[in-house]
């Protein structure tokens, strides 16, 4: 279910703590924080479509004014595939794609969406899909964790959910083992997932 701006207002002024950060507007929710020497840039991707003109704006002015300081940047639907059904929903977005992986301050692209955990380094930044916690997609339920230094990522890992899951598609139980691993980036540039002509080259 996609939400408008103003549900998604209701529900974070009726959820959201002194010490969150405001949304820039309305519309669109997004919004930038600071925390231990590392910039925090959320961006609303929630409709299927690229960035809007005033929320890209934005995100080039963040950039533009601040290129020194290490920067995550979250944003739901992620811009490289993970090998599921789900990326038929990825960001398609060259321009938004093309500025983030331009900013030598953004180390790292934090997304979901696809509830498959994928870790991709792509001229020289990572980006990485956590899986989810709920079920629906034949991929095991869990979460995530990144280890920041100043220095940019210094490990990911992801936690499977011991639990039992009903795959959506189809329509059946699957048992998840409830693996901890290390998510170790790989090179798109030479994955079988990298196609030569996908939007990322347009």
């Amino acid at each position: 279910m996609l939400w408008s701006g103003g549900l998604w207002r209701v529900a974070w002024e009726a959820f959201r703590r002194p010490e969150w950060p405001r949304p820039v507007e309305t519309e669109d929710f997004y919004y930038s924080t600071s925390s231990g020497g590392w910039r925090f840039i959320a961006l609303d991707s929630r409709a299927d479509e690229a960035l809007g003109e005033r929320q890209f704006q934005w995100l080039c002015d963040r950039l533009e004014e601040d290129a020194a300081t290490p920067t995550l940047v979250m944003v739901h639907r992620p811009f490289l595939p993970v090998d599921n059904w789900v990326d038929a929903h990825a960001l398609v977005d060259a321009r938004t794609f093309e500025l983030l992986n331009g900013c030598r301050a953004v180390k790292l692209v934090l997304s979901g969406h696809t509830h498959k955990a994928a870790h991709w380094e792509f001229r020289g930044t990572r980006h990485v899909v956590f899986p989810a916690c709920a079920y629906g997609i034949p991929d095991p339920c869990g979460w995530g964790v990144v280890v920041l230094v100043q220095s940019g990522v210094k490990a990911v890992f992801v936690k499977e959910l011991a639990i039992s899951s009903y795959d959506g598609l189809a329509m059946q139980e699957h048992h998840c083992a409830g693996d901890f691993r290390e998510l170790r980036p790989l090179p798109f540039e030479t994955s079988a997932l990298h196609n030569p002509g996908d939007w990322l080259f347009y």
